[in-house]
């Protein structure tokens, strides 16, 4: 590991707050619900190597 890295790690503090105190992940999940399908076809783009065949073949 680089020294900074290790610096920085050596600086953190540890803490019992975990990321449901930073985060409502009911309320993203009732967020995602509606657009969960068109995130997925997102994601199925984002893969590709052949954009205008993978959008052909999933709007077509």
């Amino acid at each position: 590991m680089s020294k900074q890295f290790e610096e920085f790690i050596s600086q953190l503090s540890e803490t019992n707050a975990t990321l449901d105190y930073f985060t409502d992940f009911e309320k993203i999940k009732s967020n995602i619900r509606p657009i969960s399908i068109k995130l997925n076809q997102l994601n199925y783009l984002i893969g590709t190597t052949d954009l205008k065949r993978a959008i052909e073949e999933l709007f077509v």
